[in-house]
């Protein structure tokens, strides 16, 4: 019996255990469902921060778009910017020509953007929110497209307006009511087009871009171009189609040169235009465009230019030389000056031996005033240094003064193979002051043995108009200015110093400058080699060597063809 007691109160005590358990478990549970889902449970606040989070989201992209136009010292209107956020559902005003400030819906949160890059969050936007499902066009015509839309909302009654939109302006709206929305916009001219739909009670808006580009609005283009005198004569054509032109524009850069309304262009329009001066071997584009409806621009055609073949200034004059003397020779070129030419600084000779001018340069009897040179140690000086198959033509020199080494020549130092006609020195005189060495070459005996390796001699080589002229042809040209040389100095003449070749000629040529201090000296010519036609020149200056006495009318000639003086 006793033990039977014991066993039934060791069930009680089991039992009472149990209750107790469960009762704690009930209560255990009650406080873990409280904290899950109660009024501060886990699953609200897990909510409530993933809610600030999207917030937080959504403020941050509008930040950085007010932050971007800020940084584009507003090149763009805000509205622009914004409007390009993912997840952008309206922007109020809805004018992009409104300034701040803005009320933003993006990702279904409302901000107000404030100037100072401030966005206020204004709490969630309400509304229903639409859905765009397709934007497609279709055009019909060179001046017509069709835009279609179609889009829907859960909401049985939950899209109420279409707007269509070109460059941000609104251009067509459409009442409507339903749950699923077809339409159709008319749209004329190219250009980026958007369709905003709006949801019911206007709370909540989605956009959508389509952009059209097929359409003929007509042509703009510079049919051609060419350098004449410097200045770019451009043919500028426009067929203007049947669409919104208001005009076209012809840009030089990014400058506007010329501008065509449409009135007066009408519906075709062809011309010409000529530019202002364009800088010796500067290269400019030229652009013609057509301005079709609002900030539309289309049609755009483009031509570069570069002058190569005018002189006018003492820029391009220098720009000429460097060109020639780092290498370019203008060699089948022809090189015009337009206008008088007064120098400012010390010349550089055009064309050295390593990189000689081969073009013609025409002065079109321009004058150029004051070439400066003082330098003891240069050669193949002169307003050009050294040219080779080339041509020097219609040159004026004014006032000015070359007093350097050797091979001097107001027109040219050092001719080869070319020819100089027509070239005046009215004033720049030229003083010589270093020594030459003239190597003439090999001879051989009839058994083919060299007989005489070199034959030379140093010399002063110094002219009014060229200073030493190898196979070259000279002819009207007029000196009238004093040519000297240091006491050694000696091939000096009022129009070439030296000149040699065969059956060259050097004709219709007059000196009427002093020539002085010379070994071989001439009113005309210092000293010709080989066959050298002399023919109808004339000396008027005096000729005066410190080493004899005075003469006039000299010339000094070896193996001469003929001459006429």
């Amino acid at each position: 019996m006793k033990i039977r007691n014991i066993k039934n109160n060791k069930k009680g005590i089991t039992l009472i255990a149990l209750i107790i358990t469960i009762i704690l478990m009930l209560i255990l549970a009650g406080v873990v469902l409280n904290l899950t889902i109660g009024e501060n449970g886990l699953i609200k606040i897990g909510k409530k921060a993933g809610e600030e989070y999207k917030i937080s989201a959504a403020k941050e992209k509008i930040e950085l778009a007010v932050m971007d136009y800020e940084a584009k010292i507003r090149k763009e209107t805000i509205y622009s910017i914004i409007d390009r956020i993912e997840g952008l559902e309206s922007i109020e005003p809805e004018d992009e020509n409104v300034g701040l400030p803005y009320t933003v819906t993006v990702d279904g949160y409302k901000f107000l953007v404030k100037e100072g890059i401030e966005v206020i969050y204004q709490g969630k936007a309400n509304g229903i929110i639409p859905e765009i499902i397709s934007i497609t066009k279709n055009i019909i015509s060179d001046t017509e497209a069709k835009i279609n839309i179609e889009a829907k909302t859960k909401d049985s009654e939950g899209i109420e307006k279409l707007i269509l939109m070109k460059n941000g302006v609104a251009i067509e709206e459409k009442e409507v009511r339903g749950k699923d929305i077809k339409e159709e916009f008319s749209a004329t001219g190219n250009g980026k087009y958007k369709i905003k739909v709006i949801g019911k009670n206007k709370k909540r808006a989605i956009s959508k871009e389509i952009e059209i580009s097929e359409m003929n609005i007509g042509s703009a283009e510079i049919a051609s171009g060419e350098i004449i005198e410097g200045k770019a004569q451009l043919t500028i054509t426009g067929d203007y189609g049947k669409l919104n032109i208001t005009k076209m524009e012809i840009y030089e850069g990014q400058n506007k040169i010329k501008e065509i309304a449409y009135k007066e262009a009408k519906s075709k329009i062809e011309e010409e235009y000529e530019t202002d001066y364009m800088p010796f071997y500067e290269e400019k584009t030229y652009t013609a465009k057509i301005i079709a409806d609002k900030n539309n621009e289309t049609k755009t055609n483009e031509l570069k230019l570069k002058n190569k073949d005018t002189i006018k200034t003492e820029k391009d004059l220098r720009t000429l030389a460097s060109t020639v003397n780092e290498g370019e020779n203008f060699e089948t070129k022809i090189i015009k000056q337009i206008a008088d030419i007064n120098l400012i600084k010390e010349h550089t000779a055009i064309g050295t031996i390593s990189a000689p001018f081969k073009g013609t340069y025409n002065g079109q009897e321009k004058t150029i005033n004051n070439i400066q040179i003082n330098s003891t140690t240069l050669e193949n000086q002169g307003l050009f240094g050294y040219i080779e198959n080339a041509t020097l033509k219609n040159i004026i020199l004014g006032e000015g003064n070359i007093n350097a080494g050797n091979k001097l020549g107001g027109a040219v130092g050092y001719a080869k193979d070319s020819t100089i006609e027509n070239i005046t020195n009215n004033k720049t005189n030229i003083t010589a002051n270093s020594t030459y060495y003239e190597n003439y070459g090999t001879a051989l005996n009839d058994f083919g043995t060299i007989i005489v390796q070199t034959n030379s001699f140093s010399a002063n080589t110094i002219g009014g108009i060229c200073g030493l002229a190898k196979n070259t042809n000279i002819q009207n040209c007029y000196n009238d200015v004093n040519v000297a040389g240091t006491n050694s100095g000696w091939l000096i003449g009022g129009i070439v110093g030296y000149m040699n070749g065969e059956n060259i000629k050097l004709l219709n040529c007059t000196n009427a400058g002093n020539v002085t201090n010379g070994w071989a000296i001439g009113g005309i010519v210092g000293l010709t080699y080989d066959y050298v036609q002399i023919e109808k020149c004339k000396n008027n200056g005096i000729i005066k060597t410190s080493r004899f006495w005075t003469w006039r009318n000299c010339w000094s000639l070896y193996r001469r063809k003929s001459y006429r003086m």
